[in-house]
């Protein structure tokens, strides 16, 4: 014959199922909602008839009850770990771990600041925007963001050494024209 397998909430947590035996000695009150199979809700420990017996207090002249039997050892301690949170880590996210991550492009940090130092400030200013850009689009999971400010700060960077060189050439041809108009 099956015996009724009973439910309670501690707190939000739903412990069970358990025989009205082992129920005895969970740490039920009268006030502890309580289900079992039979009831439509659930239900104050104190309004079912079966368990009613548990919260009695002998009166004084009574015999003391003897401590109450340990808990067979197949019933779990502990409820088990639900599930994890569907909505962590977020899709896409910093947190988000792809099985394959794509390698992460070049930042060109080094020739935007080098064309910053000898060259072309105001160039070299987007080439470092578009620089720095690079780590955190590609640490968010936006790998083609990631490669849209890599190649622009490769085409910042290089219009600034480009621009160095137009200048340095025009420089070395024009003190080239004055030595020749000078000799």
């Amino acid at each position: 014959m099956n015996e009724k397998q009973y439910y309670y909430l501690n707190g939000d947590v739903k412990m069970g199922p358990f025989s009205l035996e082992t129920l005895r000695h969970a740490p039920v009150k009268p006030d502890t909602p309580v289900w079992n199979a039979t009831l439509p809700d659930w239900t104050e420990a104190r309004a079912l008839p079966e368990l009613q017996a548990f919260f009695v207090r002998p009166h004084a002249g009574a015999p003391a009850m003897p401590p109450p039997p340990a808990p067979p050892a197949t019933q779990a301690a502990y409820p088990p770990c639900p599930p994890p949170y569907a909505g962590y880590p977020p899709p896409g996210g910093a947190y988000s771990n792809p099985p394959v991550r794509p390698p992460m492009p070049d930042n060109y940090m080094e020739w935007s600041i080098l064309s910053l130092l000898f060259c072309c400030w105001v160039i070299s200013i987007f080439a470092i925007i578009e620089s720095a850009k690079v780590n955190s689009l590609y640490l968010s999971g936006d790998y083609a963001g990631a490669q849209a400010a890599s190649a622009s700060a490769r085409k910042y960077a290089t219009w600034s050494a480009l621009s160095l060189l137009i200048l340095v050439g025009g420089y070395v041809f024009i003190v080239f024209i004055i030595a020749l108009a000078g000799a």
